[in-house]
């Protein structure tokens, strides 16, 4: 009688112990603007996992979603399947794209997305991957959280956004006005035409590699605390520092602050390239 109680109690703990295999689904989604318009955006959202968006010839919007969850019981995974889902929405030149469940805060005010996470318990793991085929002329806004890279290939947009935090961004045969912001990763970016507006490069624990046409006319900024700035272009200029002088109400004082950025100009100067890093190299190349 001992002997089979202790069977028992020994099989329901490995049956305890031993989880279920991960749960895996491909999601689709086929989308297209009601008009073709330059000021078409997409707006992708992600909190946990990859993006990949290519530039295509199409007029459609073509997402798949590798969804997938984890977790040590049965039920628990089960809740996961539930809970994470993909939402899309059109809302005039807007096209909303997002990772969406109950912890996630997600809604449009105006020209802004507010999009946050409230998750505290850890019932479960996910990850979605996003690979996203646009449009090449599709403006962009990307960003995802964790545990991910975003890749952008092949567009030309007016505007870009794509920012991360703790991964990196690459980008590769690009042009437009380009923003792409991390922090703890790398940031990588090849154009094939200089961008003919303001573009800014951060991260705060990475390098900045950025790849420009040899015939560049550019106004760059460089700045850092544990970093140095690298560059092939060989027609360079120093550009003064600039001061800005505020005076104090009720007071006959004005004080003057001096931009701790290093500016140089290319060429014959032109749209300001902002790059930023606080622990890491700033690389500007021309192939």
């Amino acid at each position: 009688m001992k002997l089979i109680t202790l069977l028992t109690i020994i099989i329901s703990s490995i049956n305890w112990v031993i989880a279920p295999p991960p749960y895996r689904e491909t999601i689709t989604r086929s989308l297209q603007f009601s008009e073709t318009s330059t000021e078409n955006e997409l707006w992708l959202k992600n909190i946990q996992g990859d993006i990949t968006v290519i530039g295509y010839d199409g007029e459609t919007v073509e997402v798949s979603v590798e969804k997938t969850i984890s977790a040590r019981r049965q039920e628990k995974l089960q809740q996961g399947i539930d809970e994470i889902q993909l939402t899309t929405e059109l809302d005039g030149t807007v096209m909303l794209v997002y990772m969406d469940a109950p912890f996630v805060d997600a809604h449009r005010k105006g020209n802004h997305f507010h999009y946050r996470t409230d998750r505290y318990d850890h019932d479960y793991n996910y990850r979605m991957d996003f690979t996203v085929r646009v449009p090449k002329s599709l403006n962009l806004k990307v960003s995802t959280v964790n545990d991910g890279t975003v890749v952008v290939e092949n567009v030309q947009p007016e505007s870009m956004e794509v920012h991360n935090v703790n991964g990196s961004i690459q980008a590769t045969d690009i042009s437009g006005q380009t923003s792409a912001i991390t922090v703890n990763g790398d940031v990588d970016i090849s154009f094939t035409q200089a961008p003919a507006q303001d573009s800014r490069f951060k991260t705060i624990n990475g390098n900045i590699t950025l790849m420009m046409p040899e015939n560049l006319s550019a106004d760059v900024s460089f700045k850092s605390m544990n970093g140095d700035f690298y560059t092939n272009f060989e027609s360079i200029d120093y550009l003064p520092a600039e001061v800005s002088s505020n005076k104090e109400k009720g007071r006959k004082r004005t004080t003057y602050r001096i931009n701790r950025s290093t500016k140089i100009r290319i060429g014959d100067g032109g749209p300001m390239v902002e790059t930023e890093t606080l622990n890491g190299e700033v690389y500007l190349k021309h192939s």
